[in-house]
């Protein structure tokens, strides 16, 4: 069987006054396999777990399906029958921090609900159910943002809440270092071969621009280098005034040398969309957590998954971490892209392991 064809494509709104979108990836194998065919009856529909994977592309740009598309994710979770997952979230700009959480809590009730036209869908014609207990999260690069969210949000139910969440060089790890608050001398492109265009700057953040939630990426950029707000955000050190809509927020807090008085600085109603990992504290059911990121990294520094996980570790939760030698953004060598690293395929391989772990002690 050919890779194509050991999946089939599906592709559902599940926010319609935003035209928000998500493709699930269905192991062929398993379509009405529980039908009785010669007497077309057949039981309850067969459950599987699911995997979402929030893409990247700094959080202003990306898509379900581009070019930084997770294949080699894809290819083997289907292969161990779990259904995965790619949505489509509100970017950064004009959107904000909270319209993306929103979108997060939007997607995963729609996960929940019977009536959606993905269960009625899954269960009459392919005679399969999402496991809405046994879900894990993938974020890569600027997709940890909504991954982490969706962890933490209250308005998502205890019991359809990720048991597994894995942080593939993810940007949400820590918004507050320098790297991403100070104004840079020495201008630069964050990703070697993206798009910097000064004259696109002005146009992509005029208060005209609609709300977009699909900008895909491909080698070179996206088709309204909408990748030059990234760029621009980490120059001028504002990436957090416009994820917090706070203009200035970054500024002021150039003056501030600890990560605490940082924290504190910021409004309280608007604390929450660091997302803070304090709030596990309270829970009783915690997923499990894994940190890929690469040594090298020059888009998103190593350091915010290691403060990341040092506050799992302050707070007494356990995590995994895989930190790759000689990696920049992405897992690629660094300074030899788009070539990918040694060893790639066993990182791979143990991600797809960590999660049906996480989904077999659940």
């Amino acid at each position: 069987m050919s890779i194509e064809s050991s999946y089939k494509t599906l592709t559902f709104t599940y926010d319609p006054i935003n035209q928000i979108e998500f493709d699930i990836y269905i192991p062929s194998n398993l379509i009405n396999k529980h039908i009785d065919k010669e007497n077309k009856v057949g039981s309850l529909p067969l459950a599987l777990p699911g995997v979402i994977a929030f893409h990247g592309g700094g959080i202003v740009s990306g898509s379900k399906k581009d070019a930084y598309f997770p294949q080699f994710l894809l290819d083997r979770y289907i292969a161990q029958n779990v259904l995965f997952i790619s949505p489509n979230y509100r970017l950064l700009y004009p959107s904000n921090g909270s319209d993306i959480l929103k979108d997060v809590t939007t997607l995963f009730n729609y996960f929940a609900s019977k009536t959606s036209e993905l269960y009625l869908k899954l269960n009459v014609e392919y005679g399969i159910r999402l496991d809405v207990n046994q879900l894990g999260v993938i974020g890569l690069s600027g997709g940890d943002y909504p991954s982490r969210s969706s962890i933490l949000l209250d308005n998502i139910p205890k019991e359809i809440k990720p048991k597994v969440y894995i942080n593939f060089f993810g940007q949400a790890g820590d918004f507050l270092l320098d790297w991403w608050i100070n104004t840079k001398k020495d201008e630069k492109v964050l990703m070697e071969g993206m798009p910097f265009d000064h004259s696109k700057i002005e146009i992509l953040l005029s208060k005209e621009q609609n709300v977009i939630s699909d900008c895909p990426m491909e080698i070179e950029g996206d088709e309204n280098q909408r990748i030059s707000l990234c760029n621009y955000f980490y120059n001028k050190g504002l990436y957090l005034d416009y994820l917090l809509s706070e203009p200035g927020l970054s500024k002021n807090l150039q003056n501030i040398t600890t990560r605490e008085g940082r924290f504190n600085f910021i409004p309280k109603d608007k604390q929450y969309l660091l997302l803070p990992f304090d709030k596990l504290k309270e829970e009783t059911e915690k997923p499990k957590f894994l940190f890929i990121h690469g040594i090298e990294d020059k888009v998103v520094p190593i350091q915010s998954s290691y403060n990341a996980q040092n506050q799992l570790n302050d707070l007494g939760i356990k995590s995994k971490s895989i930190w790759v030698k000689g990696a920049g953004h992405g897992l690629f060598q660094d300074g030899n892209w788009p070539y990918l690293v040694d060893g790639v395929d066993d990182i791979f391989d143990d991600c797809v392991k960590f999660t049906l772990d996480a989904f077999r002690d659940n």
